[in-house]
């Protein structure tokens, strides 16, 4: 599932080949994603050009003037990419978007349905935006503050806390378990548990990780690509996530998979002690 990094790689491969670009006819397959699709809103976007794209989390988002008229969320296995118009088609292709005065298209497919796109305008965007936690891209001291705090009112476990896109946004299983990991926390420890060192030490991993992530294209175990079509290398680097049984790099100690709300978590026993 496309993460914090994954989504903002895709916003900035797209928002190379798309800016100042003009958005023409657009084609929908009629298929149900997460929620049925309002055609007459988005051909309504037709023959737009494009000023940016940029993600916030796991929601990216088109602009035009400056203002935004399309939001989309990747879900489970949801692709978002610029192909040439003759390029055989990806099987659940879903909305394919002709650039105008060029022989490419943006294409969404998505195999499993789980994802999103539709149109959007100002007052959705922040309507979004009023329901998510901080983006560690773009952390002020308010930010640290806020995520500090949703920690010491949370009995949870900080691995699902870690998860909760109201208290942070953009970390999913492989980096919440990886940041924990580099952070030498338990993820069974309870997030009001933490102390102010641990926490602020755990929200620096969350921000180092995430950035490293982005700057090696994301991590592809399946099905992510970013909006060149390109699979990312960050699952080189992985120091814990799927690596069940594999010896620490560090310790080498057995790396151990949990299931936390029906969640896998990888972690090392003896770096991670609780």
């Amino acid at each position: 599932m496309p993460e914090g990094p994954e989504v903002k790689k895709i916003a900035h491969t797209l928002n190379l080949s798309l800016k100042n670009n003009c958005l023409g006819e657009i084609w929908l397959s009629g298929l149900k994603l997460r929620k049925e699709i309002n055609t007459t809103m988005l051909k309504s976007r037709q023959n737009i050009t494009v000023t940016s794209v940029d993600c916030y989390g796991k929601v990216l988002f088109i602009h035009t003037h400056e203002q935004p008229i399309l939001m989309a969320q990747m879900g489970m296995t949801g692709q978002l990419i610029i192909e040439d118009q003759r390029a055989l088609l990806k099987p659940h292709t879903h909305v394919r978007w002709q650039i105008k005065n060029t022989s490419k298209e943006l294409r969404y497919i998505d195999i499993r349905r789980f994802g999103l796109i539709d149109s959007c305008d100002e007052a959705k965007k922040a309507q979004i935006l009023s329901k998510l936690g901080p983006d560690p891209f773009n952390l002020d001291k308010a930010g640290v503050a806020k995520i500090t705090n949703s920690f010491k009112k949370s009995a949870k476990s900080i691995k699902e806390v870690l998860l909760d896109q109201k208290v942070l946004v953009g970390v999913g299983n492989i980096y919440a378990s990886e940041a924990l990991f580099n952070s030498h926390i338990n993820p069974y420890a309870k997030a009001c548990d933490l102390s102010t060192v641990q926490a602020k030490k755990l929200i620096d991993s969350v921000i180092s990780i995430l950035k490293k992530a982005f700057l090696n294209g994301g991590t592809t175990f399946s099905d992510y690509v970013d909006g060149d079509n390109k699979k990312g290398k960050n699952q080189q680097f992985l120091q814990v996530f799927k690596r069940e049984q594999e010896p620490c790099f560090i310790c080498h100690t057995n790396i151990l998979r949990i299931k936390q709300s029906g969640r896998s978590t990888f972690f090392c026993p003896s770096c991670q002690e609780l």
